[in-house]
């Protein structure tokens, strides 16, 4: 394929994708927010490169980004509207989004490309539903059911199983966080240690940034906000060694003996779990009542302060020079809720978490009333988060047959 030859509008699509497809958005709860800010910037970057007007120093910039899609699943939300669509595509554009999706993240093309073809399946194993329903198509490799009343387990595929489990860590940062009992009017501030040097994720919380631990706690529940938690693990009594130390002494508390944490946020891909134990966390979690409402709130927005540099272009008699100054730029950022169920608002939630790194996959935990009966629900390793949202539609849509 010559891209030479590429109209203007695939370069444009070739641009936007790279964008899309940057290593920064993959592990992050929030891809769509950091993909907005990212094209905001490079906007921002360009006016100020074309323009003719000298930026005084306390220039003040109001911006609003909007991430109202999807949580942190970008590429799989592309990759499977291109599965969708392929069939609207001409030739040239088709081959180009193929190229650059099996460039960018091959094994993820070819398991779509596996499920298209075939699908997941488990088995019901608890007394008798197996002989009685047969089987769920399910595309999470583990996932699990629980009476939230009597701890009855009404389905279960690989419910002992191991698995890195992402932002569902952040459940037990706020327990511990609220076990603390600070000062949740306290103005924390995000600093340079509060940056994801591990997975290298994006924020829309720029260092600087101040903010009350109870609107941290907010963002980082709602819209799993890393350097949020980051930031309030980081101000724990004793620091943030004393606070995952804290985490791991409270999950042995509630007997989750399969559990390990070594971060706060869930982006180390060490902090292991099990669904069942899980369920565990859950069911302990759904006890702080900060921790229902702000896990299942939709909206919350924010002001937050940065200095970033502008160059412009200045026109002197006949010659042109650029001045570069630093700007300070107010953004009013307006976030929703990670979680597909929430935004959808045809469940009966009280307490959710989604997360999501490469080496976990997507995974959801809810506790949620299905019919008058609560349940807890548990996915881990879904191949895309709409996969993971359609697991959890065919278990309720199940719950509600039996």
């Amino acid at each position: 394929m010559k891209f030479k030859t590429c109209s203007g509008s695939l370069k444009a699509l070739f641009i936007t994708l790279s964008l899309l497809f940057s290593p920064a958005i993959f592990a992050e709860d929030d891809a769509m927010g950091a993909f907005i800010q990212q094209i905001d910037t490079q906007q921002e970057e360009n006016n100020a490169d074309n323009s003719t007007d000298v930026a005084e120093e306390n220039e003040v910039e109001s911006v609003v980004i909007q991430a109202e899609d999807d949580d942190e699943d970008a590429l799989g939300e592309f990759a499977t509207q291109l599965n969708n669509q392929s069939n609207n595509q001409n030739d040239d554009e088709f081959v180009l989004l193929q190229y650059l999706l099996a460039q960018q993240n091959a094994p993820l093309a070819q398991s779509l490309a596996d499920n298209a073809a075939a699908g997941s399946f488990a088995t019901y194993s608890s007394d008798n539903v197996a002989n009685n329903h047969g089987y769920l198509p399910l595309y999470s490799s583990a996932a699990l059911i629980v009476d939230a009343n009597t701890g009855k387990v009404l389905y279960e595929k690989n419910s002992d199983q191991v698995r890195s489990i992402a932002s569902i860590t952040k459940l037990m940062a706020a327990m511990v966080i609220l076990d603390a009992k600070p000062n949740m009017n306290q103005v924390l501030t995000v600093q340079s240690a509060d940056i994801d040097r591990l997975k290298g994720s994006s924020s829309r919380l720029p260092v600087g940034t101040k903010m009350t631990r109870e609107k941290m706690l907010h963002l980082g529940l709602m819209s799993s906000e890393n350097r949020a938690i980051h930031a309030m693990a980081r101000n724990y009594p004793g620091g943030l060694s004393a606070f995952i130390r804290a985490m791991n002494a409270k999950a042995k508390s509630l007997g989750m003996n399969d559990t390990v944490f070594y971060d706060p946020t869930g982006l180390d891909p060490r902090n292991r779990s099990t669904p069942q134990d899980l369920v565990k966390m859950v069911q302990a979690a759904h006890k702080y009542e900060k921790i229902r409402y702000y896990s299942t709130h939709n909206n919350a927005s924010t002001q937050v302060r940065a200095t970033v540099k502008k160059t412009q272009r200045v026109k002197k008699g006949k010659k042109v020079r650029k001045v570069t100054k630093r700007v300070t730029q107010i953004r009013q950022v307006n976030y929703r809720n990670s979680n597909k169920l929430i935004r959808n608002g045809d469940w009966d939630i009280s307490l959710q978490k989604t997360g999501y790194i490469r080496e976990a996959g997507r995974c959801m935990v809810v506790y949620a009333n299905v019919d008058n009966r609560p349940v807890i629900m548990v996915l881990m390793n879904s191949g895309n988060s709409n996969q993971r949202t359609n697991d959890a539609y065919t278990m309720r849509s199940w719950l509600q047959q039996m």
